[in-house]
């Protein structure tokens, strides 16, 4: 069995090799991009929530790899549970003028 099938589920594997064979491994990012432009939701091929939250996930599973061990999310907090160092890899030091304020 393909891997990709596997992991992505054969709707969306088949989805992606659409997207290649056409060229536009980047159309998810320039489908947001132009939808934001022109305030139109009907152009951006998810809900911008699911694709936060296929991206959490994907942010995630790395974080677990690189440690070596199994984290706790709490979607509710957007926090590991517990785990400061889990917690470090989740966000990263940004150079000044660039810093993200705590609250936003």
């Amino acid at each position: 069995m393909d891997r990709r099938y596997f992991l992505l589920g054969a709707a969306a594997a088949r989805k992606y090799d659409r997207m290649v064979q056409q060229g536009s491994q980047s159309r998810s990012s320039t489908a947001l991009q132009e939808g934001v432009r022109a305030h139109k939701r009907e152009m951006l091929n998810c809900e911008i929530e699911e694709g936060a939250a296929s991206t959490v996930l994907v942010h995630l599973a790395n974080i677990s790899y690189r440690l070596g061990r199994t984290i706790h999310f709490d979607p509710k907090t957007l926090t590991c549970v517990n785990d400061a160092e889990a917690n470090k890899l989740a966000t990263r030091v940004c150079r000044k003028p660039y810093v993200v304020p705590e609250k936003v």
